[in-house]
């Protein structure tokens, strides 16, 4: 899902992979803090992850930004468990 319109109101939502780029500014870190039979996922190119939403109406947009770090994945059958920590921006706007 990428775009939904409820009458005036018009929400748009920005996905990235869940690639550690080595850089702070990108939408997921990893970690290696994770010991068995938990592990982390430091590159999973599937998983896409909700990196920036922003709601438009009557001309004013709004927006929220995303960040995650530290997937992390049970390896005795329970899969993914979730993040070590996840961020998300103040609401910001633009006219």
């Amino acid at each position: 899902m990428k775009r939904i319109k409820t009458n005036d109101l018009v929400t748009e939502i920005t996905y990235d992979t869940a690639i550690d780029n080595g850089s702070s500014s990108g939408t997921y870190t990893g970690d290696s803090s994770e010991l068995y039979p938990y592990i982390n996922l430091n590159i999973a190119p599937s998983m896409k992850l909700v990196r920036k939403v922003e709601k438009s109406f009557n001309g004013e947009t709004k927006i929220q930004e995303y960040r995650y770090k530290g997937a992390v994945m049970n390896l005795q059958g329970l899969g993914f468990i979730g993040f070590n920590g996840i961020a998300k921006s103040s609401v910001y706007g633009e006219l």
